[in-house]
């Protein structure tokens, strides 16, 4: 995974909110040592851990994957023999959304623990058909299809074929629009 756009964003955010180490980690659930450890570049943070950033700073998830300002860089990052993920639409304030182009390999699977109370996700199976976590059980979703989940609760995807999938998924967070 592309690690400079993140210990960047991190740094800028903690910076911005007039916190330590010790502070961030105690609004993010994500430990002091891991904090330092992506500031430094020393470690590659997992998407959980992204999200658990996003939630604890409420904010966006392109807020701390976009590339500096200025960069000539893709919004692609890689995570270990995971998940890929693409910025496709960064955060829109007015609209409460941003959207991604994910890929999984073949036979993976990521399971995502819940984001805030009333985010859902809608997932557009592109390359092949994907199977979906929600309410407590998979679901298979054809190839050129659609479908709308709770992402507040437990979630995940799963590719049951022999080639990588690819899939739309925009991401619709509740209430008033996160902070940028």
């Amino acid at each position: 995974m592309k690690r400079i756009a993140v210990h960047t964003n991190l740094r800028e955010l903690r910076a911005n909110a007039g916190l330590s180490l010790t502070a961030a980690a105690n609004l993010t659930g994500v430990s002091k040592a891991m904090l330092g450890q992506i500031e430094r570049q020393e470690s590659s943070p997992t998407l959980d851990t992204l999200w658990k950033l996003a939630k604890g700073f409420q904010i966006p998830l392109t807020a701390l994957i976009r590339a500096p300002e200025g960069a000539n860089e893709d919004s692609t990052f890689r995570f270990t023999d995971e998940l890929t993920v693409k910025t496709m639409l960064p955060f829109d304030k007015d609209l409460g959304t941003e959207s991604f182009l994910l890929t999984l390999p073949a036979g993976h699977k990521h399971i995502s623990e819940p984001h805030e109370a009333g985010v859902s996700e809608d997932i557009f199976a592109l390359t092949g058909p994907i199977e979906v976590f929600t309410n407590g059980e998979w679901q298979k979703i054809a190839a050129q299809t659609a479908i709308r989940i709770p992402a507040d609760q437990r979630h995940g995807y799963r590719n049951p074929s022999k080639i990588p999938l690819q899939f739309l998924n925009v991401i619709y967070y509740a209430g008033p629009p996160a902070k940028e």
